[in-house]
């Protein structure tokens, strides 16, 4: 079978509610744009650009209806153009279609050609349902940008660090204690929770130590073991909340290791830092694709606090590179230069992921109780039941943070909150 025997010879259009149109067809092109991120930095010649997949195929379509009814049939067309949703189209050389309206011209010309009428129109032609990432597809997504995340980081890290001096290996290590004795202080309550989670850390930091006595030390391997201590806690617990609320802590201890000066020693001090704050970027991805979301509030809380740990990540990295601008290039301390691109496509992929859970979570609602009640008498009523294992229950203990007496009796003028 030729092109010729699979040319069909009109075009054939079903409006989403259901009217069938049948035109005249001589051509068109159809185009898309790719979608690429650009990233320029201070006095490095060339952009890195970053190929963030394609956009939507668009189709400009010119169809002629033809014969003595031509009018009559141009009209009922473009009134159908109205309506809402999907056309199923019939294309003369790419077969079925689903595609989406987004304009329409008929030109009215009697005189010149009384007996076909042309009408210009444009398309787009949308994601399909089925071809949507499901919630388990994105957490996939954001594992694989965690690993992403940390390959660049490590790299980054081997490229920057210097240790021609042996000032440089001295100085080197010592901030890069700081580092570990940060994270160890900030996430130690949160670790110890689990033995088998806290012998890994002991493992861990113990390879540190290991690593920083080396007359070189090993850069490349530092870099997985600073990645490994600041995410290894994540296992720990299904809790979104209360391990950001660790990790916000040292995300905050971290950005004040900032070195003050501007030589090679600052240099090294400043890379370590951000392979700990790039380490943790990854730690949140981990968070929130591990945790249980239970509220529409509680997902939107962890949105805006993960995006505002991240935007204060990459302001005090942008701050350590604009104090290096009077170093000749070789010297500059780049923010990012290898690893932000990959981390802002994760934090991407972490708010999307979020943003689409929340749909189908629970909205909270607040009540002012007008007289004294029992936690377990509001649970029944609002929740209909105590649930399976008194699981609603112990949500509503628990989103109302009850303790001691308040789980038997609440007074009047308490405001308390359920999930609906």
């Amino acid at each position: 079978m030729t092109w010729k025997t699979r040319l069909k010879t009109e075009i054939l259009l079903d409006s989403p509610d259901g009217d069938s149109f049948s035109a005249l067809w001589i051509g068109n092109p159809r185009s898309f744009e790719k979608r690429l991120g650009f990233f320029d930095y201070p006095k490095v010649d060339g952009t890195r650009i970053q190929d963030l997949g394609s956009g939507a195929i668009t189709y400009p379509l010119t169809i002629y209806f033809e014969g003595d009814d031509n009018d009559i049939e141009a009209n009922r067309f473009l009134n159908s153009c109205k309506q809402v949703g999907l056309w199923s189209i019939d294309h003369p050389v790419r077969g079925k279609l689903e595609l989406q309206l987004v304009a329409v011209t008929e030109n009215i010309a009697p005189i010149e050609s009384g007996n076909v009428t042309t009408i210009e129109t444009e398309w787009i032609e949308p994601i399909k349902d089925q071809i949507e990432k499901s919630l388990e597809q994105k957490k996939a997504t954001i594992a694989a940008g965690v690993d992403d995340v940390n390959e660049t980081a490590t790299s980054q890290l081997t490229n920057l660090v210097e240790q021609a001096k042996a000032t440089q290996v001295y100085t080197f290590a010592v901030s890069a204690q700081k580092v570990v004795t940060t994270v160890k202080e900030r996430l130690e309550n949160l670790y110890e929770k689990s033995a088998a989670i806290k012998s890994q850390i002991d493992q861990v930091q113990r390879s540190i130590t290991n690593t920083l006595n080396q007359t070189v030390i090993d850069v490349a391997g530092l870099a997985g073991e600073i990645q490994t201590l600041v995410q290894l806690p994540t296992q720990i617990s299904d809790d979104i909340s209360a391990r950001l609320s660790f990790y916000g802590d040292m995300v905050d201890d971290l950005l004040g290791l900032s070195p003050e000066g501007i030589t090679a020693e600052d240099k090294n001090a400043a890379a370590i830092q951000e392979a700990a704050l790039v380490a943790s970027i990854g730690a949140m991805a981990q968070i929130s694709a591990s945790g249980t979301l239970r509220t529409r509030t509680q997902a939107i809380d962890t949105v805006i606090k993960i995006d505002g740990l991240f935007s204060d990540i990459v302001t005090e990295l942008d701050t350590i590179q604009s104090t290096f601008v009077a170093n000749y290039i070789d010297n500059q301390f780049f923010s990012q230069s290898s690893s932000y691109s990959d981390s802002s496509l994760l934090v991407a992929r972490i708010l999307d992921y979020l943003l689409e859970a929340s749909y189908d979570l629970a909205v909270e609602k607040k009540i002012l109780l007008k007289r004294p009640r029992a936690p377990i008498e509001i649970t029944i009523s609002e929740y209909g039941e105590l649930g399976p294992d008194d699981a609603f229950f112990d949500l509503f203990i628990a989103s109302n943070n009850l303790k001691g007496s308040d789980i038997l009796l609440l007074p009047a003028g308490r405001e308390v909150v359920i999930y609906v």
